[in-house]
């Protein structure tokens, strides 16, 4: 007996529907923005910041480590020391921001899911697909080369 899989298991998710997909990306970054905002406003005016759970049982950096800092570093406009505290998230804010001013455009324009189908134009024509999963694996993958450049390279945050 032959059984076929459901569409949705087997498209990737910029496949589905390019509309809704913007609208999801658009309230992720969104939502991830205004969360580290609301932290780094915290820190910056109380002094209250969170402590690292990995950083207090292994001495090593996590990922995010420095993160609270280094958005209160760029509130002050003191790029260096953002790009000292944390480079990782320094770079992963300017693509979130760029990327939230994309979606935001579309939005305002009437052209909602342009990025989404130029970004599917192009994995089809590397042979890809994206799936949910895979830019997971991608960001996870990400983070532990961070992780592992910034302990045994840089050393530890100052």
């Amino acid at each position: 007996m032959e059984t076929t899989n459901h569409p949705a298991q087997t498209e990737g998710v910029l496949q589905r529907n390019p509309t809704r997909s913007s609208r999801t990306l658009l309230t992720w970054v969104a939502g991830v923005g205004a969360s580290g905002l609301a932290l780094t406003a915290l820190y910056a005016t109380t002094g209250v910041g969170f402590g690292c759970v990995m950083k207090s049982s292994t001495g090593w950096d996590c990922p995010l480590c420095g993160g609270t800092r280094m958005g209160a570093a760029l509130l002050r406009g003191d790029l260096a020391a953002a790009w000292q505290l944390n480079a990782f998230a320094v770079v992963g804010i300017t693509l979130g921001a760029l990327l939230g001013i994309i979606l935001v455009t579309e939005r305002i324009i009437g052209r909602q899911g342009t990025l989404v189908r130029g970004a599917q134009r192009i994995t089809e024509s590397l042979g890809l697909t994206v799936t949910g999963r895979g830019v997971a694996f991608a960001f996870l993958a990400a983070c532990l080369v961070w992780l592992l450049f910034r302990n045994l390279v840089l050393g530890p945050l100052p």
